[in-house]
């Protein structure tokens, strides 16, 4: 008797240490939240997020692609390279780890790094484009004790996208991609012992697990007479997500969640201005999210040689701007993006460059624009 009830005692001893383990996991090694997404235009970024509505011609294929329908000539990114980061500060605290010592780490605590660099290059046609690009994003957190330890991640997603779009009638018209992505890297907790006694070549080799896929996108869009041109979007990127079939590693890389997305947008367009607003929810099929992790909304002032463009992501203000030069273009995005659980938790504070080489042409092959400038996609008159 005095065995069992000893017995009794210690299972329900080890039960309390187990669920105060996995509470100690879930509060001080959860992943970060962000929600995944690649691809996305600097100029989306400044707007709050918001990029379906209203895409410039070579970037439609790879956020909508049913507004290839409007595309009326031949444009070509040659170049497209964007560079984010988030704040300065963090990267001081980083720096710091070569002094060694606790009071290093220490000051780690609550601080994100974070790294994304994208460069791709696509030519559209009336109807059709082609794409390829290279999207990489790199961060880590050290999480606060009693366990400290590294959350990093570094995913480097490398494709090839074809894209059509087509008008169904004066209103509506749809569209369509596919596309293949090969995928390395991964994300996991690292232990500040495994830090301290590992090279450079044993923590990069945590993260070589490699894979390859396919997947598409479709989007239905609906445009509308009026002075405001107003549009209704519905895209459906990576239907049913998109896993990856190891090639390299001891595991296949996370899948990439799909991502259902409803935007409405308008344009007024007046001799020497446009002006653009809009507004989107992504990630509408996904259960658990804060419907204000989801939301976004977005302005955009289009002049001759500048645009100037502000928004709303998940609750937080952005800002961004825009130079044309005919066929240089220079982006920039000031944005927050929420890495916890629910908006107002933990707002990472980002800032975005993009630099591009565009050259667009009429169907005579005579260069376009309009007011010293390129104009983004218009809905047909």
């Amino acid at each position: 008797m005095p065995t069992t009830l000893l017995s009794r005692v210690v299972r329900e001893d080890m039960k309390r240490n187990i669920i105060f383990l996995l509470l100690l996991t879930f509060v001080f090694s959860a992943e970060a939240a962000e929600l995944f997404e690649y691809n996305i235009p600097t100029r989306a970024r400044g707007m709050g997020g918001v990029y379906t509505p209203y895409p410039s011609e070579t970037d439609a294929i790879f956020v909508n692609p049913a507004a290839l329908s409007e595309v009326q000539k031949i444009d070509w990114d040659i170049v497209n390279v964007q560079v984010g980061f988030n704040g300065l500060q963090n990267y001081t605290a980083f720096t710091g780890l070569s002094a060694g010592g606790s009071s290093a780490y220490s000051a780690l605590y609550g601080k994100n790094l974070w790294l994304g660099g994208n460069g791709r290059t696509s030519i559209v046609f009336p109807n059709f484009a082609i794409a390829a690009f290279d999207d990489i994003k790199v961060y880590g957190a050290l999480n606060k004790p009693p366990f400290p330890d590294f959350n990093i991640g570094y995913f480097n997603d490398t494709g090839f996208q074809m894209g059509v779009g087509f008008a169904i009638d004066s209103v509506y018209s749809w569209g369509a991609s596919i596309k293949r992505i090969q995928r390395l890297g991964g994300d996991g907790a690292i232990g500040l012992s495994t830090i301290a006694a590992a090279t450079g070549t044993t923590l990069q080799s945590q993260f070589q697990n490699a894979g390859s896929g396919y997947s598409s996108d479709l989007a239905l869009m609906a445009k509308f007479p009026g002075a405001f041109s107003p549009r209704v979007v519905a895209m459906w990127k990576d239907p049913g997500s998109l896993a990856f079939i190891q090639t390299s590693g001891t595991d296949s890389p996370p899948r990439i969640k799909d991502n259902f997305i409803l935007g409405v947008g308008s344009l007024l367009d007046l001799p020497g201005l446009d002006w653009r607003i809009g507004t989107e929810v992504r990630h509408i099929n996904e259960n658990g999210i804060q419907v204000g992790k989801k939301v976004h909304f977005g302005t955009e002032v289009s002049l001759p040689l500048i645009d100037v463009r502000a928004g709303l992501s998940q609750g937080y203000q952005s800002f961004g701007a825009g130079i044309n030069l005919w066929f240089i273009k220079v982006d920039a995005a000031y944005y927050t993006v929420e890495t916890g659980e629910y908006p107002g938790q933990t707002p990472d504070l980002r800032t975005e460059i993009s630099f591009s080489i565009n050259i667009s042409v009429d169907a005579d092959f005579k260069s376009t624009g309009k007011d010293g400038k390129k104009r983004q996609l218009k809905q047909r008159r």
